[in-house]
């Protein structure tokens, strides 16, 4: 066993330097949150600033994020922050965390006396390429205290070990793995258990157990019974076979750090026995996950990925000592040849993680939540902010939308789940009928279901060609049932036959290149029963009167025709016209037929005056 020996200031100033340069590296090329899942808890946080306690929906005290504390450390930044965007904030946290672990990975290497391997690890542990997919959300954190935990420990400072292992408890759940291993490897060692370090261990993680227990029901994350279920339909892939994959890929993506890892390892195993209790950590994480049968996301291995950087600049140390070694027998000029090969080691090492780096980092945020942002704000800007909206993935969606969510997989709403074991997406929407719903193009399931196509309509299409082959993801609006009010609304009261009223519409002009769109949202009510299924009659007009488009047929593309309205009902009616974008379009004329023989039913408008058509104006033109 190596002598202990406290690590001297300057080795945590030589750690600094490079972990500030492989953070300002991550910092350069990768500069946004990259994808859907911390803003998840980026809402939480949000919330929890703003005074609506730590819940995803306000009122709904459901635990879906997996980092309390990562939550808890993000309110009060943005308490303290307020002009500063959460997403922001939340960013550059785990930014910092992410250099921390780099100078923790650092000092671990320091403290077996290689020099070499300490210099190079916060480059291999913090550009290792699932790290970098996980900037923004809670791994960084999760990582520097797991770092901090075994370092101190190494160094019995049992309280500060302690202390750091509390913070990495809470800052995921699973990360009580590697206290119990160091408990375990205290007792081995020492044949006795730190009392002190254990009962401040647990007076750092028992309030917020307690509190989670009161308020959720459960300390432990819903959302761990979500993914198990996901994993049981057979759509996502299982931890244990997802990961077989994923070793695969980041080995492929170089070789020779595979390697170098291999070096490590085995250098540990021989030298530096505790340090494998490092490795440990990662890997009984993800063969809980296995056992557990917990679906599979990449950033659940990013620890793995990152601790194997650290082995593999152990690896480049081992190799630089043994060329030294031999260069000092045989040409009795060693430092030049070590010097020489430590280089060409640590390129190889970095220089891809690097290249990965930055080439990733050019699309970040991709098309993908680019589109959810976009859709999460038209929904704050044109939707109630008590509206419902369902939505498959709803992190980014949630947070810019500001609005209540739930999604079909059981992320905030733990009464999905069962549903979703037995493949049945559907019952959630039956259930809670959101005013709302955001369907990517693979939610075919949706327009494969009667009861949805005749309750729900698209209201509008965001278009991205980088996206599901162009295939629009589609916002649809629930159509009867009290259906809610899209914003701006203009109220508009005319009458037809005595039967129908038009009460209110929705107007968003949409302008492209080739042609303009017209979205209009009709909202209408029924005043008596109908025993005949009647037509629209939607026109637009140019200031002569001329027809430029139009968008006639029955309400709701005939899912919901006006023999099947009952009296007090109200049905909203979306509607797009598509017209050249040389047009212009002063008014909108709104009627109704009978499509057999053409004939038009009578109407006034507010004033009693007869008018078969209700005229909408919409200014000089669009």
């Amino acid at each position: 066993m190596t002598t202990v020996k406290r690590t001297p200031l300057p080795a945590w100033l030589a750690a600094v330097v490079p972990a500030a340069l492989a953070g300002a590296a991550v910092a350069r090329w990768v500069q946004a949150p990259p994808y859907d899942d911390p803003y998840i808890t980026f809402r939480y946080a949000a919330n929890l600033r703003d005074g609506r306690g730590l819940v995803f929906n306000p009122g709904e005290p459901v635990l879906s994020t997996t980092t309390p504390l990562f939550a808890l450390l993000l309110g009060a930044l943005g308490a303290l922050l307020p002009s500063v965007d959460l997403a922001t904030l939340g960013y550059w946290l785990s930014l910092v965390a992410l250099i921390a672990a780099g100078i923790f990975a650092s000092a671990i290497c320091w403290r077996e006396g290689e020099r070499a391997a300490a210099l190079l690890a916060p480059f291999a542990v913090m550009l290792s390429p699932s790290l970098v997919q996980s900037v923004g959300q809670e791994t960084s954190l999760l990582l520097a205290t797991g770092f901090a935990g075994l370092s101190f420990w190494r160094q019995r400072r049992l309280v500060l070990a302690a202390l750091a292992l509390g913070a990495l408890a809470l800052t995921r759940p699973d990360g009580i793995l590697l206290g119990a291993i160091l408990l375990a490897a205290e007792a081995q060692q020492y044949r006795k258990l730190p009392v002190r370090a254990v009962s401040l261990f647990v007076l750092t993680v028992a309030p917020w157990y307690l509190y989670a227990w009161v308020t959720y029901g459960s300390p432990l994350p819903f959302s761990l019974a979500a993914k198990t279920a996901q994993a049981q339909t057979g759509w996502w892939m299982a931890t244990g076979p997802a990961l077989v994959g994923w070793l695969r890929w980041a080995a492929g993506l170089n070789p020779l750090a595979a390697v170098l890892g291999l070096v490590g390892v085995v250098y540990a195993a021989g030298r530096a026995r505790w340090v494998l209790l490092l490795l440990a950590w990662p890997v009984a994480q993800l063969a809980g996950y296995t056992f557990l049968g917990v679906a599979f996301y990449h950033w659940y291995a990013a620890p793995l990925h990152a601790v194997l950087g650290l082995f593999a600049a152990l690896g480049v140390g081992t190799i630089v000592r043994l060329v030294w070694r031999l260069a000092r027998r045989w040409w009795q000029r060693s430092q030049p040849v070590a010097a020489m090969v430590y280089l060409l080691a640590a390129l190889t090492l970095v220089v891809p993680s690097a290249q990965y780096t930055q080439s990733y980092g050019r699309d970040v945020p991709d098309a993908k939540m680019r589109q959810y942002e976009e859709i999460g704000s038209w929904l704050r800007e044109r939707t109630d902010p008590h509206s419902l909206v369902g939505a498959l993935e709803v992190g980014r969606l949630g947070y810019f939308s500001q609005r209540p969510m739930f999604d079909f997989v059981g992320l905030v709403k733990p009464a999905v789940v069962p549903h979703l074991r037995e493949k049945d997406l559907v019952w959630s929407i039956k259930s809670y009928r959101p005013d709302y719903l955001v369907a990517i193009p693979s939610d075919r399931w949706l327009r494969e279901d009667d009861w949805f196509r005749a309750t729900y309509a698209p209201l509008r299409r965001f278009v991205d060609p980088r996206l599901h082959e162009g295939q629009p993801t589609t916002v649809f609006v629930r159509t009867v049932g009290d259906p809610p009010v899209q914003h701006p609304v203009r109220t508009l009261t005319h009458r037809f036959d005595d039967r129908i009223e038009l009460v209110a519409y929705g107007l968003e002009v949409l302008a492209t290149e080739r042609d303009d769109t017209i979205v209009l949202a009709l909202r209408w009510r029924a005043l008596q029963p109908i025993d005949r299924d009647l037509t629209v009659s939607v026109h637009a007009l140019d200031a002569m009167g001329r027809l430029v488009g139009q968008a006639d047929g029955q309400p709701l593309a005939g899912q919901w025709p006006t023999s099947r309205w009952r009296p007090g009902e109200t049905i909203l009616d979306p509607r797009e016209i598509s017209m050249p974008s040389s047009a212009v379009v002063t008014h909108l004329s709104v009627g109704w037929y009978l499509l057999e023989t053409m004939q038009r039913l009578p109407g006034v408008d507010a004033s009693g005056r007869p008018a078969e058509s209700a005229l909408i104006d919409l200014g000089p033109g669009r």
